[in-house]
């Protein structure tokens, strides 16, 4: 029996998420989504029972151009429900093109995706149901999801969490909120207590590829590796020339690695020339910055994906005698090789605009984050891990943008900056026991809405469990969500307003 249509959207680009859709197969027409060549066939049948949606043909607008409706148009009561999406997209585009576009090519990818993918939507047999992996981060990923918003398409979007193998399921794309499908079957709460106090394997993970960073930040590019690196970017542009920067001359390509690499040592000069690599020894805030390009920030921060922003807000509202500590992402700057992708995040001009601060302090990159944090008033960030681990630690924080913890009343969303001192005031005036109990009365009060599952093939193999009953779980999880998708939605919560309260949706 056919029950619609499910589209996941980007499972190819994740062979653990494309073999978990295939529960959907027998019971609805099937469509996933790639960035890459279609799959090899797998040579089992019971994993190749879908049709293939190939994201190349939406690269640019001259790939598209010729297949659009030459009298469609957009209808202008819709435009404006397009604009929170028109931002994230034009903050995205840096993440995928080392040239840039100008404004009038920017707008006419833009509303040339929102065509095509108008276009699809209404030619595609409903009910329709769509599902993304991850974030959608990528800028015609961004304008898929809004198009599905704007036709009431339900999307839902997986996340993983810092609780070892616990994802959630979220039917929305926002930095102030995020909506949570109850799932069938969540998580035994006894693992997410055991879980609680331990740094997740994701985590552990985090913290190896950082002690790395350092190794591979100074490590000396000489002749040898340029030979290597000169190959290895050859070899990706034959096999990969339809993917974003690749399109680029082999020879820009090429002149791109120099100049980033040029850019990473000038950052790290930078840093150790005036970082300092030590805790202030005024009481102080701890604020870790975000490695970048990420969908951490892009889009998930929104407005404050320029972290100096926030930066600049959480210095204004602190008390007179406390500092703030920024500190870098060690990845940031510890390539294994030149990343193009982040040609466009040079971070000594963040850098010197922290120092401009009066109550800011630079920290190194290589410093330990974890005796920052112990020994921190506070944490802050946008989006990132270190108000969590603060909490672990019995340590407040506060984000500028919803994430999964958002609802435990000691690591609030500061959605209104004008309420940041009074919030921040609160927050230092709580005591290491307290910050405790609302962190373990936040696990018992959400342990509900996550289930056991992961989201791509790392988590799996970083995961206490096996791949079989990983998938099995997250099977089960998308067939339950997109067999009743048609039908109204009950036990949805809203965790913007930080309460364990349920809505409709």
């Amino acid at each position: 029996m056919n029950q619609g249509t499910v589209f996941c959207a980007d499972f190819a680009d994740y062979p653990f998420m494309q073999e978990a859709a295939m529960r959907l197969a027998d019971d609805t027409r099937l469509i996933i989504g790639g960035q890459g060549r279609l799959p090899p066939s797998s040579g089992d049948a019971s994993l190749d029972r879908y049709e293939y949606f190939d994201w190349r043909n939406y690269f640019r607008f001259a790939d598209f151009e010729p297949r659009l409706d030459a009298r469609s148009v957009i209808p202008l009561d819709r435009v404006s429900y397009y604009e929170p999406a028109k931002q994230r997209f034009m903050r995205s585009l840096d993440r995928v093109f080392l040239e840039p576009a100008s404004y009038a090519q920017q707008e006419q990818l833009f509303y040339g995706l929102i065509r095509a993918f108008e276009a699809w939507i209404t030619r595609t047999p409903r009910p329709l149901t769509v599902f993304f992996a991850h974030t959608p981060h990528f800028p015609w990923h961004i304008v898929f999801h809004q198009v599905c918003k704007t036709h009431d398409v339900p999307v839902f979007i997986c996340r993983t969490t810092q609780i070892a193998d616990a994802v959630l399921l979220d039917a929305d794309l926002s930095e102030h909120g995020q909506r949570w499908v109850r799932p069938a079957q969540p998580i035994d709460p006894t693992w997410v207590t055991d879980q609680a106090w331990a740094r997740s394997p994701r985590m552990a993970n985090s913290v190896s590829i950082n002690v790395r960073a350092e190794r591979h930040a100074r490590k000396r590019v000489g002749l040898a590796r340029w030979i290597a690196i000169a190959w290895r970017y050859f070899r990706d542009r034959q096999y990969l020339a339809h993917r974003h920067y690749h399109r680029l001359p082999w020879r820009r390509v090429m002149a791109v690695a120099r100049q980033r690499q040029r850019q990473r040592r000038a950052d790290l000069a930078y840093l150790d020339a005036n970082a300092r690599r030590h805790a202030p020894d005024q009481p102080f805030v701890y604020f870790g910055l975000h490695y970048q390009p990420e969908r951490t920030t892009v889009p998930e921060a929104g407005y404050f994906h320029d972290q100096i922003q926030a930066i600049r807000l959480l210095a204004a509202a602190l008390p007179e005698g406390m500092v703030l500590a920024v500190k870098e992402h060690p990845r940031q700057l510890g390539d294994r090789r030149p990343s193009l992708r982040r040609f466009h995040t040079q971070r000594t001009p963040l850098y010197r605009a922290i120092q401009r601060i009066p109550n800011a302090v630079l920290i190194h990159a290589f410093v330990d984050s974890a005796s920052l944090i112990g020994r921190a008033r506070m944490t802050a960030s946008c989006t990132g891990s270190a108000v969590f681990e603060g909490l672990q630690a019995g340590i407040p924080g506060v984000t500028f943008a919803a994430t999964w913890h958002s609802a435990c009343p000691s690591g609030p969303l500061c959605s209104q900056a004008e309420a940041l001192p009074a919030l921040i005031e609160r927050l230092l005036a709580k005591p290491t026991d307290e910050v405790r109990a609302d962190y373990v009365r936040f696990l018992d009060d959400n342990a509900e809405w996550w289930f056991l599952g992961a989201n791509d093939d790392r988590a799996v193999k970083r995961s206490a469990f096996s791949r079989q009953t990983l998938r099995d779980s997250v099977a089960e999880m998308l067939y339950d969500t997109a067999i009743g998708s048609h039908e109204p939605r009950r036990h949805v919560r809203l965790a913007r307003d930080n309460s364990p309260t349920q809505e409709s949706a």
